[in-house]
């Protein structure tokens, strides 16, 4: 039986198992407490370590990850727990500089919520060097993307399934300069009430693209982002893939002005599809 005792919804109370809090903490490894073990359940126990307080948590419990800088890579979250940074004038930042990305997120009911992801260069292969969000899908809402570079063929973000949701989040001073490399791609989900701040893609497709039928972009802000073409791309438009959206500012890495959507398809039904996919948008 591979059912654990410890993951279901009286997972807090006491039996023959370890049991995992509905709560515990982590804070940077200077402020750790030497010998801490799980289930580092209070901030005198916290742990130093995000992927080990993730492990420990109960199914549909939180993780509260303190202020400052966490040196992190590769950290998964593949069940149906919140991870949340503190409110305060120093946020929560993740970051790593090396071949891991940031964090991959493969679960329906994850939350990521009010933290801040920065300065990730995934020099490994697959996509999203700051942020994955699988197949199984999860949100993201209320983070801040920042200084997160890729390589090429690759995106700082990536959302791949039909319930990948990226919401109220900030991308802000992005890189793209290697090859065909993208800031966001998706494939399914949607982004919404995001706002797309001083992203450059100087060597790719675009800031944004869509390479899927289901993805969906609401109510979004793009403002002064570059992009060696448009910058937003789709591979197969659809009616109201782009709603509410407010795009300012865009330019060129040659300095001229650039396309606000584009898509490498050809016929006269795609194009008439392109127009349709763009609906209140100015």
């Amino acid at each position: 039986n591979t059912d654990d005792p410890s993951d279901r919804a009286d997972c807090t109370l006491s039996n023959a198992f370890v049991s995992k809090p509905l709560t515990n903490y982590v804070v940077v490894a200077a402020k750790g407490v030497d010998g801490a073990v799980p289930p580092y359940d209070s901030w005198a126990t916290a742990s130093t370590n995000l992927q080990a307080a993730l492990d420990s948590v109960c199914i549909g419990g939180t993780t509260v990850v303190t202020s400052g800088v966490h040196k992190v890579g590769d950290v998964n979250v593949l069940r149906d727990i919140t991870v949340e940074g503190v409110c305060g004038d120093i946020p929560a930042s993740l970051s790593y500089k090396g071949s891991k990305r940031l964090i991959y997120v493969n679960s329906k009911g994850a939350v990521l919520r009010n933290l801040t992801l920065r300065d990730a260069i995934y020099t490994g292969y697959g996509s999203g060097s700051s942020l994955w969000v699988g197949p199984s899908g999860g949100t993201v809402e209320s983070c801040t993307f920042i200084g997160n570079k890729a390589r090429a063929s690759q995106a700082t973000i990536e959302l791949e399934g039909a319930d990948a949701r990226l919401t109220r989040c900030r991308l802000v001073g992005n890189t793209i300069t290697d090859g065909s490399a993208r800031t966001v791609q998706m494939s399914q989900g949607q982004v919404d009430n995001c706002l797309f701040e001083a992203n450059s893609n100087t060597a790719g497709r675009a800031i944004l693209s869509l390479t899927g039928a289901k993805a969906r972009l609401v109510n979004n802000t793009f403002v002064d982002n570059m992009a060696t073409g448009a910058v937003l791309f789709t591979a197969k438009p659809t009616a109201n893939a782009m709603l509410n959206c407010i795009l300012a500012s865009t330019r060129r890495a040659d300095g001229s002005t650039g396309d606000e959507w584009t898509t490498s398809l050809t016929a006269a039904s795609d194009l008439a599809a392109l127009d349709a996919a763009v609906s209140n948008c100015c």
